[in-house]
């Protein structure tokens, strides 16, 4: 068995959580023996304990809540790992990635990056992913943004997320019926990179072409700035004028999604940067039609025409493919069969874990 360690730096569960959730039973049975560095108390560390995976404490915060410096979080991550002496460490994040990489000529276990963020980073950064015997990116648009940067091009590599498929679909297209509203639905976190305004900007549109219509936001903020606090609630009062007043709908954190997506005619992902979205996989997986915008990796998801793609912040644009998606079932039907097919043969769970587990190999028999 070969002992790896997880480091993760949320006890929420987002994308990059829902991911590792994802694959660590697979990732068991194939030979490895995880155990997981992490916040002790929430969603994440609970989903652990349900899977009856051994995790321990990633004391990021002093006993009065204030973060701790990033010298001392690496100094209790090298003492914990020199305990826990794994075959390879695994850092399941950008974040931790950059912690990480900050111990890795002290701890001399290979350490491996999971890289699932696109964004511009200090050249300090750059250094301590270069430390790292691996980087894992989780699309072609992540690693070329490292690469950009300065990551080292043969330590770097794309494996990309995969979720579980059912053999058929279920669209409420294809069961419609004339008297039941259309309802759009989204999921991500509440904070400006998702685009949520755009998204209610471009529904208001549709409502006014058919008024029958409903918005579904899932997702919560976790964001304790002032300018995220500030989006929030500009969210809820832009929700409650006169044009959506009781057509939308904020749900807060959904643990079974993909449960609710089946409620819904569409998803609108209205992103302003997306590294590869696990829920443009989980909701084209079980045949949900999709409009997203056209950034980061989601092309590399959608090469083909499996979901629509508009233009980052183009409210005119998305709001022109709602109304004509919502006036064209077949279409949708379409779009629902593809997506699906496109995630079975492309996204699967066993090529993201056997993706990681390669990675693993290669570092093991280097030694």
């Amino acid at each position: 068995m070969l002992r790896v360690t997880y480091v993760c730096e949320f006890a929420t569960r987002n994308g990059g959580e829902n991911s590792l959730l994802s694959v660590l039973p697979r990732l068991a049975a194939g030979g490895i023996q995880p155990n997981v560095l992490c916040p002790l108390t929430g969603p994440f560390p609970d989903a652990l304990q349900q899977l009856a995976i051994e995790y321990h404490e990633l004391k990021l915060f002093d006993d009065d809540g204030v973060r701790l410096q990033l010298d001392d979080i690496r100094a209790g991550v090298l003492t914990t790992l020199q305990e826990l002496e794994p075959d390879i460490v695994h850092a399941n994040s950008l974040s931790t990635s950059r912690l990480c990489g900050g111990i890795a000529d002290q701890l001399l276990t290979p350490i491996v990056g999971h890289v699932r963020d696109i964004m511009n980073v200090s050249g300090q950064v750059i250094r301590d992913l270069n430390k790292l015997a691996r980087t894992i990116t989780v699309s072609h648009a992540t690693r070329d943004n490292l690469l950009k940067q300065g990551v080292t091009p043969e330590n770097c590599e794309v494996v990309y997320n995969g979720v579980s498929t059912p053999n058929s679909t279920f669209s409420r297209s294809a069961h419609s019926q004339p008297d039941k509203s259309f309802t759009v639905g989204g999921v991500g976190q509440i904070g400006m990179r998702k685009g949520w305004d755009i998204l209610l900007d471009a529904f208001g549109h549709l409502v006014k072409h058919e008024p029958n219509c409903q918005l579904e936001i899932c997702g919560v903020r976790h964001s304790t700035k002032d300018e995220a606090i500030e989006y929030e609630r500009a969210l809820y009062t832009r929700a409650q004028h006169p044009d959506l007043q009781g057509k939308v709908k904020f749900a807060g954190y959904v643990e079974d999604i993909q449960s609710r997506m089946r409620n819904w005619d569409l998803l609108v992902h209205p992103a302003r940067q997306e590294p590869l979205g696990r829920v443009l996989l989980e909701a084209a997986a079980i045949g949900l039609p999709i409009i997203a915008t056209d950034v980061g990796g989601t092309r590399e998801i959608f090469p083909n025409g499996e979901a629509i793609l508009f233009e980052r912040d183009n409210t005119v644009q998305l709001a022109s493919q709602l109304m004509a998606l919502h006036d064209d079932s077949e279409h949708r039907i379409r779009l629902a069969t593809t997506g699906h097919n496109r995630i079975k043969h492309s996204f699967s769970l066993e090529e993201s874990v056997n993706g990681i587990l390669s990675v693993y190999r290669q570092l093991t028999d280097a030694e």
